[in-house]
């Protein structure tokens, strides 16, 4: 009897031993394959930027921020509160949230700002043209909205052509 359930625990074990090396395998496999296809699909396809629309809501040379700054506006809270920033006159425009959101650059010591481009890649970036100064006490911004995302937000500011 000793022998027969000794043989028993051998081919169970062994059993065992075969099914845990086959999920590892498994596992491993699986792993090896997905990172191969990822870096062959990044490399084969490269990510195409999109466009973006947006619609400029407020401009002004006059603000209570005085460095070159972004904000990003989630709510109807936060844009009352960037509107006193702006010392813009009236309600601010209502915005579905929901929907859309909005994006506010400060020029600081700058002469001139302009949203010029947003684009989709797998990050949100907004092209920002400045205008160095040129002996000027103003303190330019813009308001814009634009679709409401899940990808993170960047900028780019690049110069204005010279004139």
């Amino acid at each position: 009897m000793q022998v027969i359930q000794r043989n028993h625990i051998i081919v169970y074990g062994a059993g065992i031993i075969a099914i845990a090396i086959g999920i590892l395998a498994f596992l491993y496999s699986g792993r090896s394959s997905s990172n191969t296809l990822s870096s062959a699909a990044v490399e084969s396809n490269p990510v195409t930027a999109i466009s973006i629309p947006f619609a400029e809501l407020a401009r002004g040379t006059q603000s209570a921020v005085t460095t070159r700054t972004n904000y990003l506006i989630t709510s109807t809270d936060e844009l009352n509160k960037l509107w006193q920033m702006i010392d813009a006159k009236g309600k601010p425009p209502a915005i579905n949230f929901a929907t859309s959101s909005v994006v506010a650059v400060f020029a600081g010591d700058y002469s001139a700002i302009d949203v010029s481009t947003i684009t989709d890649t797998n990050i949100r970036t907004v092209t920002v043209l400045l205008r160095e100064p040129r002996n000027s006490t103003t303190t330019p911004y813009e308001l814009i909205t634009l679709p409401k995302t899940t990808l993170a937000f960047t900028h780019k500011d690049e110069q204005f052509p010279p004139n």
